[in-house]
């Protein structure tokens, strides 16, 4: 609703600078200024929208309605400014303009089609009633002519006279009904007046005997022929006047038609303006401090986790979760891919690529990666002595001189032997100093730790790596492994992995096995080992026990079928 006639003189009693108080307590600068601009277009969109509204009085009433609805809008804003207001601002000034066009459309479009109506419905079935009245009168004069002829016929004759009089006299009435002129309404009543009068006389001449054998006078004759051509002459001028008039609203209906199109082109095209100009401001002063205001608070949000990542270091909130390993040449666990995992005690389980990068970009991916070689060394150092542990390493671990060190006292400390332990690097570790890299695998590798290629062929250079340094395993991306049994590609890119690995002496690990078809698929392109849901999904230290029980003595396939279903 709109606020009272008090408020309104208020508003308008104030300066600029009152105004701008009054309309922005509580409210910044920015959405006070953007709610006066949209404001200013407001108004300006009712004036342009009135200029065009006095080419048409049709749409009076909608103008009417947006102006009001425009006054008790501007002073709704006046009164709150904030940038919520300024968007609804926005949204209720292009529907305006919209139902404006709209509703003068609609008017300009009915009015031109009951100009079409009066052209059509109206004057053509004038005429043709016209018509249907003089041939009703040519049948009246040719059923006298057949009286004077068969006296004895006169009394059938004289019945049917009387019925087309009738007849044309309900044309006439309907033809001047809808011929909407006041000639063409007199020239009917002449019509109508002729034909009462023929019909009179008529009927006189036959009155002496009965028989229709006394010669009329001279003077009923002229009579008789002066009425016959004065109702020709009054429905032929009916005919005229109603097609004069019917051409009359037919170049109306043009007119207006072409008005009205002129109209709405040149209210377009100021609509359009209008909302380039609304949507300008609306980018300038709404979306930008919205994107703004986003990005600040993506930063803040960022800056918490940071903040969350160090505290976890300090209270040790990290765990290591493990994927077993599964061997298809021996049909048996080979060992466990160790993961991190980040209980946060507010956000739950944190995913991993979250707060890794954040890690590597605050420099936490050194020292948390010490920690996750340390514990993956301490806890497998406890399996059987056949299992071995993968630990995935990231580019600036290699890259870090002491990372070696690091290695060799993980080791001494969880006494594992070096053979059980498997490093998994990604092509991103060979880029940039790749020379150095290189130096580094070959010392960890001479130390009889294994080294794996993860994520192989996704990255760009794929083959000049397995060319500069002698992996120990391959690890095929789970894209390829899930796709493998839908599309051709997929499958032929296995294979080639698989005989590449098997020319280099190299194993090829399938990751992300999920179905039993995968399973079937990989085994039959040649992969060693494979890696996924299917045979279970990371299980925390815990559960490695009954973990190992479950796949250690060979996996059936009711064992997979469960492990389907569970």
């Amino acid at each position: 609703m709109c606020k009272n006639s008090s408020s309104q003189r208020r508003a308008s009693s104030l300066n600029s600078a009152e105004l701008e108080n009054w309309c922005g307590e509580g409210v910044n600068g920015s959405s006070r200024c953007c709610c006066s601009e949209i404001l200013v277009l407001a108004k300006d969109t009712w004036m342009s929208l009135l200029v065009v509204g006095r080419f048409a009085n049709q749409s009076k009433v909608v103008l009417e309605a947006f102006q009001s609805v425009t006054a008790c809008f501007s002073r709704f804003v006046s009164a709150r400014g904030s940038i919520r207001i300024a968007i609804l601002c926005f949204c209720l000034a292009m529907s305006a303009i919209a139902v404006s066009l709209g509703g003068y459309s609609v008017l300009g479009i009915r009015h031109a089609g009951d100009l079409v109506a009066r052209t059509f419905d109206e004057s053509l079935m004038s005429i043709n009633y016209a018509r249907a009245a003089g041939a009703d009168f040519a049948a009246m004069r040719v059923a006298s002519s057949h009286v004077t002829r068969q006296p004895s016929a006169r009394p059938r004759l004289d019945d049917e006279i009387d019925k087309l009089a009738k007849t044309l006299s309900e044309d006439v009435t309907i033809a001047a009904e809808r011929s909407q002129s006041a000639r063409a309404a007199k020239a009917a009543a002449k019509v109508k007046e002729a034909a009462n009068a023929w019909v009179a006389i008529h009927r006189r001449r036959f009155q002496a005997d009965g028989t229709g054998n006394n010669e009329a006078s001279a003077r009923e004759i002229d009579d008789v022929d002066q009425l016959s051509n004065v109702v020709n002459q009054q429905i032929e001028l009916l005919v005229n006047y109603t097609a004069g008039d019917g051409f009359l609203f037919r170049q109306r209906a043009l007119a207006a038609i072409k008005r009205d199109l002129q109209l709405n082109v040149v209210a377009l095209t100021v609509a359009l303006l209008l909302s380039g100009l609304f949507s300008w401001l609306l980018a300038r002063r709404i979306i930008g401090p919205v994107a703004i205001a986003s990005k600040a608070a993506s930063l803040q949000s960022r800056r918490a986790l940071e903040l969350d990542l160090r505290e976890a270091m300090d209270k040790d909130e990290f765990t290591l979760f493990y994927q077993p390993i599964y061997d298809l040449r021996m049909d048996r666990i080979s060992g466990f891919e160790a993961l991190l995992r980040w209980p946060h005690p507010k956000r739950g389980l944190v995913p991993p690529d979250q707060f890794i990068p954040i890690a590597e970009d605050i420099g936490l991916i050194t020292p948390l990666g010490e920690w996750v070689l340390n514990r993956a060394c301490e806890q497998a150092a406890g399996w059987p002595s056949e299992l071995k542990i993968a630990v995935n390493v990231s580019a600036t671990q290699i890259r870090d001189p002491r990372f070696a060190e690091v290695i060799a006292n993980a080791l001494d400390a969880s006494t594992l032997a070096p053979h059980r332990l498997e490093l998994e690097i990604t092509e991103s570790v060979l880029l940039g100093n790749s020379a150095e890299t290189v130096a580094t695998l070959h010392k960890l590798k001479a130390q009889g730790l294994s080294i794996a290629l993860d994520d192989f062929g996704t990255g760009y250079s794929s083959l000049s790596y397995l060319r500069s340094f002698p992996f120990d395993k391959l690890k095929i991306d789970q894209s390829f492994v899930r796709d493998a049994t839908a599309t051709n590609g997929s499958k032929l890119i296995v294979r080639a992995i698989t005989s590449l690995g098997r020319s280099l002496g190299i194993t090829i690990t399938a990751e992300g096995v999920e179905t039993i078809e995968q399973l079937d698929q990989i085994r039959a392109e040649g992969c060693n080992e494979a890696q996924g849901f299917l045979f279970s999904r990371p299980v925390p230290a815990t559960e490695i026990a009954s973990t190992i029980l479950n796949l250690r003595g060979g996996l059936a396939r009711r064992h997979l079928s469960g492990a389907m279903t569970g």
